[in-house]
């Protein structure tokens, strides 16, 4: 992974298999290549993962990258 992206959040926006499907993808994905995954809050409840996890107001100044997941699994 690109020194630029090193630590990456994660927000999804519902919680709807499809949601769990891409997630779980995009986080294989970035581990794989070296990246840490950071989940907001709400999505680490909501999607009962246990990882590392900060208030959505936080993640901006902490990632690199924010990927949001839509409801029906679209990316923006």
């Amino acid at each position: 992974m690109s020194s630029s992206f090193d630590t990456i959040g994660l927000v999804a926006r519902r919680a709807t298999e499809n949601v769990e499907d891409t997630v779980t993808t995009l986080v294989e994905l970035f581990s794989a290549r070296g990246a840490k995954v950071v989940f907001d809050e709400e999505t680490t409840e909501r999607l009962g993962r246990t990882a590392d996890q900060a208030p959505r107001s936080a993640l901006g100044e902490m990632c690199d990258l924010i990927v949001v997941v839509c409801g029906d699994g679209s990316l923006l």
